[in-house]
């Protein structure tokens, strides 16, 4: 495949994530201003690691594709991984979408429960308990496949790994505040981003 392609590629990807988000978002709004939060840690800390999120995601990859500026840290990789790398952001894709979507009114882009907030253990979440950072793991693993630039391939990396690594244990131990014992039982069964080979009956 041509660099060309694969940068209309990411851009449609980017722009149809964007597209199975509109409808939840709208729909999310009048939610918001009718809900009470329980708890809200969206701190200076979680700005950055979502700053740092959408400059790696959105901002490295549209520069590079849209403009010469970094072409000249490029490199060349095997068609094979292109194709690969397509068809893996086409998973991560579908995951981001069925996690949210299997969410529903429960979901929120940031570290918020709120009033009358239930845990969500059915759909993909009986296998994972954080399928939307399973979906950014497989985004930042296919972005340098298809975008073969030292620093718009890896910018999605360089950012997703501070943001797993720093945010998943603080909202881990905010829901286990929050529900207790059926959230520490809904972890012993399952995985963080892979599913557990065996799970206990």
């Amino acid at each position: 495949m041509s660099a060309d392609l694969l940068k209309i590629i990411y851009l449609v990807g980017l722009l149809v994530a964007e597209g199975l988000r509109l409808p939840q978002r709208l729909a999310h709004i009048p939610q918001v201003r009718q809900k009470t939060m329980a708890d809200n840690r969206f701190k200076g800390l979680e700005q950055a690691l979502l700053s740092l999120l959408i400059l790696g995601v959105w901002i490295a990859p549209i520069v590079y594709c849209l403009t010469p500026w970094l072409d000249g840290v490029n490199y060349q990789l095997p068609f094979w991984a292109a194709w690969i790398g397509s068809v893996v952001f086409v998973i991560g894709l579908w995951l981001r979408w069925k996690a949210q979507h299997d969410l529903g009114q429960n979901y929120s882009s940031t570290l918020t429960v709120w009033q009358g907030h239930r845990l969500v253990t059915t759909g993909i979440y009986h296998f994972i308990r954080h399928p939307i950072y399973a979906a950014l793991w497989l985004w930042g693993l296919t972005q340098p496949l298809l975008l073969q630039n030292w620093i718009a391939g890896l910018a999605g990396l360089i950012a997703i790994v501070p943001l797993y690594l720093l945010r998943v244990p603080r909202e881990e131990a905010m829901l286990l505040q929050h529900f207790g014992d059926e959230y520490r039982a809904y972890m012993a069964q399952t995985g963080r981003i892979v599913p557990r080979l065996k799970r206990s009956l």
